[in-house]
């Protein structure tokens, strides 16, 4: 019977492929680890998969609240300030009002997209390999769209209020 290399789309398919019963006959039959060898390495790079995303998921949730939310606040503040000192001062301006209501569009996508965060990881099952899949299923997505909806604000937010340093800053920067 001939079969193709699997097509795995994330690491947490690809660990749980290590742990099979023909990987391990694999690795024995040629003298690199045992079966149960393979299996431990298989739920050791499995914890530590679960470990790596939670730290990752613990601090953009912790970012994202202590720093860019407020920063966003700050900013939309500013925005409906301008917004209405030009209309006290009698003139209408239709493209402010617009650019504050996706920017509160973008701040909400933001708090929710890290409602899911923490919720992700408040509810991460006990079992390792049902962690792992719960965290590919469940944490990357939410951690995903909050960088979407932080990468909209940090577009669309003054440089000055933005708590940290811009892509363009990072890459231009002179040592």
């Amino acid at each position: 019977e001939k079969r193709g290399l699997p097509n795995l789309h994330s690491a947490a398919d690809c660990l749980s492929m290590i742990g099979t019963r023909d990987t391990g006959r694999m690795f024995a039959k040629y003298g690199v680890m045992s079966a149960r060898e393979v299996k431990a390495r298989a739920e050791v790079l499995q914890e530590q998969y679960c470990t790596h995303l939670e730290i990752e998921g613990r601090t953009l949730s912790t970012m994202v609240r202590t720093e860019i939310l407020p920063a966003a606040m700050r900013a939309q503040a500013e925005l409906a300030d301008a917004i209405g000192a030009t209309q006290v001062a009698g003139v209408e301006c239709p493209d402010s009002e617009e650019a504050l209501r996706r920017h509160v569009a973008e701040v909400s996508a933001l708090r929710s997209s890290i409602d899911e965060v923490d919720a992700a990881l408040g509810d991460a099952p006990a079992n390792v390999e049902k962690n792992v899949r719960h965290l590919r299923d469940r944490l990357v997505p939410a951690m995903d769209r909050a960088r979407a909806a932080s990468d909209a604000l940090e577009a669309d937010m003054a440089a000055d209020c933005w708590p940290f340093p811009t892509y363009a800053e990072m890459l231009l920067m002179e040592r």
